[in-house]
């Protein structure tokens, strides 16, 4: 039996749980995880925000599901018993989808999409949990007919849907128009469709689908960037907006890992060569435009301004499929920039955990370039416009105790503040909630102490918090006359002031204090655990908040990561143990030839 070198990988996945310990030390914490699923589940409306919230809860929570896993396609018929709680959303999700078709579609029979949309292609994102549900036998237990449904949603793409002359399926209903995230939607549908119902012209479809594509909206002239938006009637978008290039290399990696784990897989060679430089081409046409914040901006190679912001969304997307090309193809060119993008996202916030700044926040501009197709109407989308404040709805922890803790912090402040001479800078040490006033430094300039007889007084009262509180507190303290100027012989002398101090130590009030990265303490998520800042996902040119797939992408980085890690803890084990292993068999060779040498010796 020849072995295939993807299902040695997940073999040595399993070896990884001995450093994955260590491997995780980086990681965001799974109540982050968590908390980032809640908001995506309560946020997913649209048809493509379905689809892709159930493709990252099975890279995350059912890999074994999930096409980018090294195992064999089709999966396993039956969802084993240790995996159906993390099954069910995406089931769900099948279900709610096909169970109101009928009605979303106006009770229309035949081809048709799995949700009634303006767009074509995002439907189609939902059809792989659908064909999930029919392959696991969903039918049998709520008798909804989901190959039916699938089946229908291939013809409508196929039949319904219009084409460019040579193919290339549009991304809107009503005229052709080509868009970069259709990549994502539709090829991947049409690659697992292909695979379960082994039907290789279909499978063979999604790769050209995505050859078709690429031949459009790719722009050799931008360092082979895509292009967001071509033809139609409509508003084209012919910029190189981030999150599309990052959908189209997602799109891409799921096709190319479904042929892989496919019983195609040798006869599809070239065409998976063809996904693999492809990808890398968009990846480095896209890290070549980071710059040393290592976050993209939403539009890669546009200068950083009011209408081109900062995106964490596409910066998490992009990172994710660097991972998965490594895993996949063994391709590592680009781990340092993804390494450093993810590092960033889970950067935690300076200073105060409680507030909900964005380092990178730039002014949103107040129009947009492109509305997404197939918006809910009256749905009204929040645009970042300042600094939001958010409460968070997750369970605080315990208080802590209310005994002064130990400190030791010093303040400098302009001696003004004090009562001091003007221009100077007074540095106050703070022990233990004890203000420890400054030596004295003789001046030559200063009057004799013997005619400090209108020096000025002040009074600090400090308490035990935080270094940052105190450090307000003393500069709230109002000046005072400073300085008082008296005759003394021929010239003036300056009459310093007495600075008495007056501690007052009190226990700190209780604050809940959050777990290191909890949302609100990260510089990139909201307390109420949104990634930020990101892209507005219905009018792609102004920033938004809130985004639905902007969560599903930190769940998708955070999956590959945690599995990239895994890989990358096993082959250094795998080196370790082969070097002990070679340098235990130079030992013995020694051994050998030190024993031969005294044998003949004695012999002798």
């Amino acid at each position: 039996m020849i072995l295939h070198p993807f299902r040695i990988q997940f073999t040595l996945l399993c070896v990884a749980a001995l450093a994955w310990p260590t491997v995780l030390a980086q990681n965001l914490s799974d109540t982050l995880i968590t908390v980032v699923e809640s908001r995506l589940a309560q946020s997913a409306k649209r048809s493509w925000e379905l689809g892709t919230q159930a493709q990252a809860l099975l890279e995350l929570n059912s890999p074994s599901y999930s096409v980018l896993s090294p195992q064999s396609l089709p999966p396993a018929p039956q969802i084993p018993l240790n995996m159906t709680d993390s099954m069910n959303t995406v089931l769900s999700i099948a279900h709610n989808v096909v169970a109101n078709r009928t009605i979303s579609n106006g009770n229309i029979t035949g081809p048709q999409p799995l949700m009634n949309d303006t767009s074509a292609g995002d439907p189609a994102s939902i059809g792989v949990a659908v064909l999930l549900a029919s392959y696991t036998g969903q039918w049998s237990k709520d008798g909804l007919n989901y190959a039916g449904a699938a089946q229908d949603q291939l013809d409508y793409l196929l039949e319904v849907v219009p084409h460019t002359s040579d193919g290339a399926i549009s991304h809107l209903v009503h005229e052709v128009q080509l868009w970069s995230d259709s990549v994502y939607m539709v090829p991947p549908y049409l690659a697992y469709y292909g695979v379960i119902f082994q039907n290789a012209t279909i499978l063979f479809q999604a790769y050209n689908q995505i050859r078709l594509y690429r031949s459009y909206l790719l722009d050799s002239s931008a360092n082979n960037l895509w292009r967001h938006i071509l033809l139609g009637a409509g508003a084209e978008d012919q910029g190189h907006w981030s999150t599309g290039n990052g959908w189209a290399a997602a799109g891409m990696l799921r096709v190319l890992a479904t042929i892989r784990n496919s019983p195609f897989n040798s006869s599809m060679t070239s065409e998976q060569t063809d996904l693999i430089n492809w990808i890398n081409e968009i990846h480095t046409a896209m890290y070549t435009n980071l710059d040393s914040n290592f976050v993209f901006r939403n539009y890669a190679d546009q200068e950083l301004s009011s209408t081109n912001f900062y995106d964490a969304a596409s910066t998490a997307l992009m990172a994710s499929t660097v991972y998965r090309l490594s895993l996949i193809a063994g391709v590592d060119t680009y781990i340092p920039q993804a390494e450093n993008s993810r590092k960033v996202l889970s950067q935690a916030m300076p200073g105060s955990v409680t507030t909900g700044a964005n380092l990178l926040w730039v002014p949103p501009a107040s129009s947009s370039t492109s509305s997404r197709p197939g918006s809910i109407p009256g749905a009204t989308t929040t645009t970042k416009a300042a600094s939001a404040s958010h409460s968070s709805s997750v369970a605080k922890p315990p208080l802590p105790s209310t005994t002064p803790s130990s400190s030791l912090s010093t303040v400098s402040l302009p001696s003004t503040a004090l009562g001091g001479m003007s221009g100077s800078t007074i540095t106050l040490t703070i022990a233990n909630g004890t203000l420890v006033p400054p030596a004295a430094t003789p001046q030559p300039s200063f009057c004799p102490i013997s005619m400090n007889s209108t020096a000025t007084t002040t009074t600090a009262t400090i308490s035990t918090a935080p270094a940052s509180q105190a450090k307000r507190t003393l500069a709230s303290i109002p000046p005072t006359n400073s300085t008082t100027t008296v005759p003394f012989g021929l010239t003036t002398c300056i009459m310093p002031p007495v600075v008495t101090t007056t501690t007052t130590i009190t226990a700190p009030t209780p604050t809940a204090t959050l777990p290191p990265d909890s949302p609100g303490t990260l510089v990139h998520f909201t307390s109420e655990g949104w990634l930020t800042p990101v892209v507005n996902p219905y009018n792609n040119g102004i920033e938004g908040t809130d985004s639905p797939e902007s969560e599903a992408f930190v769940i998708m980085m955070e999956a590959a990561y945690r599995d990239w890690a895994a890989m990358n803890a096993s082959r250094t084990t795998s080196k370790s143990k082969n070097a002990a292993i070679q340098h235990s068999s130079v030992a013995w060779v020694w051994g050998s030839i030190c024993i031969g040498v005294v044998l003949h010796c004695i012999l002798l």
